[in-house]
Order: C-alpha cells, then sequence, then structure tokens
C-alpha cells in the first residue's frame, strides 16, 4: 500500500513539474514573439514591466528565435527563477548568445495590465493629454515574467552617469532594477541640462551694441559676455528687424566663437543686405544671442563626481 501511495505521490509530482514547464516555456515563446512582432500588448500580457520597453533593444536588435530553456528553480510558492540560453543578433550583424535569467510568478487572480495613450487635444493647440487605457488580462494560473537579468540592454553613457553620481549600485542587479534607477538618472540629467541652460540664458549678455543704416544695408557691432559660471559651446548672434507694425522683414544670423569661458568677452559685426523697398520699412532691430543647448549635456554626462550627489539630486528635484 505504501509502495502505491508513493508511486501515486511521484506521478503526480512529475505532472506537476511537466505542466509548469509547460505554462512556463509557453510564457517565454509568447514573450520574445511579441518582441520580435513588436506586439506591445502581448510583451505586456507575459512581462507586465515591459511599459519600459524603450530600453530593450535600442538600435532594432531582435531577440531572433533561437533560446533554450536550461533550468527552473523554485524561490517561493509560486515563484520561479528559470535560465535561459538568448541567441540575438548584435548591432554589428553578427550573433551573441546571452545567458539571461528570468523571474516569474504564477498569477492568483486576474491582472489587468494598462499602458500610458498620449493624445493631442483638438481645442488646444500644443497641449497633449495622458490617460492611461487597459490592454490586457492575465488570467489567473498563468505564469508571468516580473523580473530579468541581462535581457534589457542599456544606455552606456546614461549608466556611467548614474554610477558615477551614486544612482546606480551593485545592489541594482537585476533588470528593473536598473530600469528604475535609469529612469531617475535621466530625470536628474534632464534637470540639471535644464538649470544649466537657464543660467547660461540668463548670465550671457550683450553689454554693447550699435548699428549703422547705410545704402542697402544695415552694419551694427557689439560686444557679448558671460557672466554665467558655465562654458557657453557655439555662441551665436540673430539680428531680427521689424517694420512699425512690428512685422519681420529680415534675419542675420552669426557665429561669435567656439566657446566662452565664464567671465570672458566677444565681439561679433554683421552686415545684412536689403532692397530699397525693405529698408524703407525698417524700423527697428533686436540682436539675440544664442548658443548650443545641447552641449550641456554631454558635459554632464561626463562631469566629475563624488558618487554622493544623487540623494541631493532627488531632494533637490523632489524626485
Amino acid at each position: 500500500m505504501k509502495k502505491i501511495l508513493f508511486l501515486v505521490f511521484v506521478m503526480l509530482s512529475c505532472t506537476c513539474c511537466t505542466t509548469r514547464y509547460s505554462k512556463v516555456n509557453q510564457t517565454i515563446t509568447n514573450f520574445f514573439q511579441a518582441v520580435n512582432t513588436d506586439n506591445e500588448k502581448e510583451m505586456l500580457r507575459n512581462y507586465p514591466f515591459t511599459t519600459l520597453m524603450g530600453w530593450v533593444y535600442p538600435d532594432g536588435i531582435k531577440v531572433g528565435d533561437n533560446w533554450e530553456l536550461t533550468d527552473i528553480k523554485k524561490t517561493g510558492k509560486d515563484s520561479l527563477a528559470v535560465s535561459v540560453v538568448l541567441s540575438r543578433g548584435s548591432r554589428w550583424g553578427d550573433e551573441e548568445v546571452v545567458p539571461i535569467i528570468l523571474y516569474m510568478t504564477k498569477a492568483s487572480d486576474p491582472i489587468e495590465i494598462s499602458t500610458l495613450e498620449f493624445e493631442a487635444s483638438e481645442s488646444e493647440p500644443g497641449v497633449v493629454y495622458t490617460h492611461m487605457i487597459p490592454v490586457a488580462t492575465i488570467p489567473p494560473g498563468q505564469y508571468i515574467i516580473y523580473d530579468s537579468e541581462h535581457l534589457f540592454s542599456f544606455d552606456v553613457k546614461l549608466g556611467q552617469y548614474a554610477e558615477n553620481i551614486g544612482c546606480l549600485t551593485p545592489v541594482d542587479s537585476t533588470d528593473v532594477a536598473i530600469l528604475t534607477k535609469l529612469e531617475y538618472a535621466k530625470k536628474i540629467l534632464e534637470k540639471e541640462v535644464e538649470r544649466i541652460n537657464s543660467e547660461i540664458k540668463s548670465g550671457f549678455v550683450i553689454i554693447s551694441e550699435t548699428a549703422t543704416k547705410e545704402y542697402y544695408s544695415v552694419s551694427g557691432r557689439g560686444t557679448c559676455k558671460n557672466k554665467s559660471g558655465h562654458v557657453v559651446v557655439s555662441p551665436r548672434y540673430k539680428v531680427s528687424y521689424f517694420d512699425r507694425d512690428d512685422n519681420l522683414i529680415e534675419t542675420e544670423e552669426g557665429r561669435i566663437a567656439s566657446y566662452l569661458e565664464s567671465g570672458a568677452s566677444k565681439k561679433f559685426s554683421w552686415t545684412t543686405l536689403f532692397t530699397k523697398s525693405e529698408l524703407s520699412e525698417l524700423y527697428t532691430y533686436r540682436v539675440e544671442l544664442e548658443f548650443d543647448e545641447s552641449a550641456n549635456y554631454e558635459a554632464i554626462l561626463n562631469g566629475s563626481y563624488t558618487g554622493t550627489e544623487y540623494k541631493t539630486f532627488l531632494e533637490k528635484y523632489n524626485l
């Protein structure tokens, strides 16, 4: 009798293992197929965290159909660590073999998956509204991927910046943890770029300028100064001419220098040609200064940091 009960137990265990393997294998298959076909709904149904899918395979790399499930380890009552060897194309056109781990769990109740949708306002030009819309339902009993290791591809420069400011640490070992921290690092980076550009706009000023109307032209000269605490990259001038009704007649743009150090001044000059009719309508002009705002993005990415800035940035920008 004991022998019969033991055999029944073994048979039930094998059946459970086979069922679990089948469900896990199906989820992984569905997810990879969804990635290859850019099917966001199916991605979310099998790996809900892929609302951040923009970080995956940024150069259009596909995971391919070649993957092998090599191991399943139970980490909790309904949680598994699944080892997969994945063959995918690299950005150089060859094939790379990547061992990844998929952390999976079984849904005990139906799970509604939503995604963010953007909608332009018809009555307010330039205004975009966002709202969450349901896209999929995960049924009870289905295994889903809730985290992973080595599946996602990351922005190397942003990752280095995140490490340098103390945002990304060795504790952040899974894809979800890394991507979450990179989102914070990206927000901090954007805030810092915005801050520095704002300070330059306030401190990069014209300290003198004059213009003379000639036969069929206007010639002018000016002096600009960088009163900000930052280097101004690719400083330029822009001269706009207007009639009495403030209608734009003509513009003239030019480069002042490659860069302007903090505290430095630089002279510049310009000449704008007009037709006789345009010159007769000319009433006033305005000189503005511009610079390469994108240059500060790279400067901040490659800056020197102590590794303690992350906490300060979180408080500073209320993140």
